[in-house]
């Protein structure tokens, strides 16, 4: 029921790339390997990838990339409403006699008691959808949350239950958008939705940061093993919380971006460098590879697309990610060719070793066997392109 948030063809690309993979869709041709001192040759690797489709290669030894560290009013509200939800956990309101924990009494208290809904509330919710009559299978849920005028659902269904009070029981009719990868048969389908809300929990006042502290150091005695700490509050008002919220979301937020700067990396030189006639055959190869994967596991090409790259729900976003990968490709190609990189027989016997045991095969011949020598080979070579790209990248930090 609840609809990602729409996510940029940027954001897809660099959680998509994966150079280093060995278990590549594109095979490339096999060769007899023969050995020249301690150099593999004769092995179609990247050092003889065709990259004349490139027809301007990005300046791949002066990168910058940005790292986006600003937090907006919308990522602080989520990142509360995600507290929230932690502390709803400690209720049990499904009992018979329903369990409410303290803390989540005081949060409700900081309302004054409001009960008409308005754009901008937290809720705490009933639905139940019917479809022609009938219950709609996943379309039911207690104890929810949304924030009214967020986007968490559906286009539509927030809307139709502002203005309604709490503690009363009302439907809604909402029909489901177009394009719904999660479900293809609710595309322009209108469900009734049966509706119920519970609470309206408050927004970021020093009163709810009050409840937020006295949550926190209950967690912290929970938990702490040395009785010698103490509790020591980061934050007292709302101001505080707030900027409390943003600096934790900057930390996460450089540890996320310098964990994928790979990805970042071949974004930009992506972006930067020019090509002319991609390889249909090696888009057509990497979409193959996405249908059997998605086969494999029992689902639709769309819906495995669609949790597998980060939200590709349309027929342009695939073709661009099969574009996107055949390109990176040939840019980590181009940079083992322009830089004259090779593998030797040392490395091989190292690297397979490692990727072997990474992998789960017994050794480095399995290995080797069951991938092939020159995906292998590929993996070392792009490994060493991509410590090269790494060590001429500058991250520009905006905040």
């Amino acid at each position: 029921m609840k609809r990602s948030k729409t996510t940029s063809f940027k954001a897809i690309a660099t959680a998509a790339i994966l150079v280093t993979a060995i278990f590549s869709a594109f095979v490339l041709s096999s060769c007899k390997k023969k050995d020249s001192g301690n150099v593999l040759e004769g092995i179609s690797t990247y050092a003889s990838y065709d990259t004349s489709y490139i027809t301007k290669l990005a300046d791949y030894k002066n990168i910058t990339v940005t790292n986006d560290l600003s937090v907006t009013d919308e990522d602080v509200r989520n990142t509360y409403l995600e507290t929230l939800e932690s502390i709803m956990a400690r209720c049990d309101f499904t009992a018979e006699e329903p369990v409410i924990d303290p803390i989540f009494s005081h949060l409700v208290e900081c309302t004054g008691g409001r009960k008409v809904t308005e754009k901008g509330d937290i809720i705490c919710f009933d639905y139940a959808g019917k479809l022609d009559g009938e219950p709609l299978e996943g379309g039911t849920a207690q104890y929810t949350t949304s924030i009214l005028g967020a986007g968490y659902f559906i286009p539509g269904f927030e809307d139709s239950i502002i203005g309604h009070e709490t503690g009363t029981d009302f439907d809604i009719f909402v029909t489901f958008p177009e394009s719904y990868p999660q479900n293809t048969d609710l595309q322009n389908r209108e469900v009734c939705f049966s509706i119920y809300v519970h609470y309206i929990l408050p927004a970021i006042t020093d009163d709810s940061v009050a409840v937020l502290l006295e949550y926190e150091k209950t967690t912290f005695d929970e938990t702490k093993t040395d009785e010698s700490k103490t509790f020591v509050p980061q934050y007292s008002t709302a101001a505080e919380y707030v900027e409390h919220i943003k600096e934790q979301m900057r930390t996460e937020a450089k540890l996320n971006f310098n964990s994928n700067l790979e990805g970042h990396i071949m974004y930009e030189l992506y972006s930067g460098s020019e090509f002319s006639n991609v390889p249909q055959a090696e888009i057509d190869n990497f979409k193959k590879s996405v249908e059997e994967t998605a086969a494999g596991y029992g689902v639709s090409t769309e819906v495995y697309l669609y949790y597998a790259y980060g939200g590709i729900a349309t027929q342009e976003e695939y073709d661009e990610l099969a574009r996107f990968q055949v390109c990176t490709r040939g840019i980590v190609a181009a940079v083992v060719q322009s830089e004259k990189m090779t593998v030797t027989r040392d490395e091989l016997n190292t690297e397979a070793a490692s990727l072997a045991q990474e992998y789960g095969y017994d050794n480095a011949e399995a290995l080797i066997s069951a991938v092939g020598i020159e995906n292998v080979c590929n993996a070392i070579l792009a490994e060493k392109a991509v410590n090269l790209l790494i060590a001429n990248t500058t991250v520009d930090e905006k905040r």
